[in-house]
């Protein structure tokens, strides 16, 4: 899972002892073998799609990546036009959500005309108050009436 292969190499034959009070302990011992990567992969969401919802309003929805220890959080960005941004710190784009949550699907009023929607989860490595790494991103462009 997450990068992490674990095997079960071996096993004991299984060892008995009677203490004092006449109380039996059993032992085995077992070996694992970890396999890691060494290459980060941050789970972006699946399927992002922003559809027009009229009277200015716009509805998204995608499919939340699998939960992980490090997972944060869904990081939305909304830009007027046809051409997205690309990086989740683009101050020239308008937040839509960010935050320590994984809805499903969020709604946005930015009004009429083009916007482009992009989407990245959040992974906080070292401890939980900051976001220090960003899936892939996707996008969806939309014109709401």
């Amino acid at each position: 899972i997450n990068g992490v292969v674990i095997y079960s190499r071996a096993k004991s034959e299984a060892e008995a002892e009677l203490d004092d009070d006449n109380r039996y302990s059993c032992i085995r011992t077992y070996l694992f073998d970890a396999l890691t990567t060494a290459s980060r992969f941050y789970h972006p969401v699946m399927g992002f799609a922003a559809a027009d919802a009229g009277s200015g309003n716009c509805n998204m929805t995608w499919t939340s990546p699998p939960t992980r220890f490090d997972s944060r959080g869904i990081r939305i960005l909304r830009k007027a036009g046809a051409t997205p941004v690309t990086s989740p710190t683009d101050g020239s784009a308008t937040e839509v959500l960010s935050g320590a949550a994984f809805p499903g699907s969020q709604s946005d009023s930015p009004g009429t005309g083009q916007f482009s929607y992009t989407i990245w989860v959040t992974y906080d490595e070292w401890d939980s108050s900051t976001t220090e790494r960003y899936s892939g991103y996707m996008t969806s462009t939309v014109t709401v009436t």
